[in-house]
């Protein structure tokens, strides 16, 4: 199964291995799966996150989702994550963030 989550969240008991990449392989790595026969399924829980990827990937549709994510061993997730949280939840939406704001990498589950 392929992934893409907007945080590095464990999503359950398991061995994972996380590793940060930039954002041309992030870009790189999606684009190939959206053109790739099995795809890949966009755990990503917020319109803006959705809409910042498709724009850096020229385009890949990103499905605003907010269903449970589990990984099994062998699965692979890419992970895009802001670098901060945001200090008070009521100033959510209140900064736009920059290219420099996010955080890219590669979620495998090991076992």
């Amino acid at each position: 199964m392929k992934s893409l989550i907007n945080s590095a969240m464990i999503p359950g008991d398991g061995l994972y291995n996380y590793k940060t990449i930039n954002r041309g392989q992030f870009m790189v790595k999606l684009q190939g799966w959206h053109n790739s026969e099995s795809g890949f399924t966009s755990y990503i829980g917020y319109p803006d996150t959705a809409a910042y990827v498709e724009k850096i990937t020229g385009g890949v549709p990103v499905m605003v989702n907010r269903s449970k994510f589990t990984m099994s061993p062998g699965d692979v997730a890419l992970v895009v994550k802001l670098n901060y949280r945001v200090p008070a939840p009521g100033d959510k939406g209140k900064f736009v963030p920059g290219d420099n704001d996010w955080e890219y990498g590669i979620l495998r589950r090991v076992e």
